[in-house]
């Protein structure tokens, strides 16, 4: 569509990040972040509030929307970081995950879904994918965040990140 469209192009991200420039499309319309948390009649389980006052601020780790149901391996990977790094770690995963019904190990839990708003300033980091509506939500978080690439090439590494 491009330059021709007739119709609106949304730039779903704040105008601190980047501004109208002279290409882009005449209709762009710069939004802010796109937030979404939950339906007002999902409340958070008792489980996952208990573990966020269970002791230190986790390392969180997730996906997004986006992702979120294709990253086994991520989440995999996310336990082996937390493990080395001797942390406790909450995994946001798909509802697929076999990571629900695993023996996870002491200090960390994962969850199928948990509003941004509530885990991430309760993080003492937020790893993610990058995603435009997960960047936004990490970044009104306050926390620290690392952006990570999911695939074998790129592990994901916290070196520095928490000291």
């Amino acid at each position: 569509m491009g330059r021709q469209t007739p119709l609106r192009v949304l730039g779903l991200f704040s105008s601190i990040l980047a501004r109208l420039q002279p290409d882009y499309p005449r209709n762009t319309l710069i939004t802010g972040f796109p937030f979404f948390d939950r339906d007002d009649d999902q409340v958070p389980s008792g489980e996952l509030l208990r573990f966020l006052d269970a002791g230190e601020p986790p390392i969180l780790f997730t996906l997004g929307s986006a992702a979120v149901h294709v990253g086994e391996e991520f989440f995999l990977t996310s336990i082996e970081v937390a493990k080395q790094l001797k942390r406790r770690a909450l995994l946001l995963v798909g509802d697929s995950s076999q990571l629900i019904s695993m023996k996870l190990p002491d200090g960390i839990a994962a969850f199928v879904y948990a509003p941004h708003s509530l885990v991430m300033p309760s993080a003492v980091v937020n790893v993610h994918q990058g995603g435009i509506g997960t960047t936004g939500q990490a970044l009104r978080a306050g926390r620290p965040m690392l952006v990570v690439l999911t695939d074998r090439t790129n592990p994901i590494t916290l070196d520095g990140v928490l000291s």
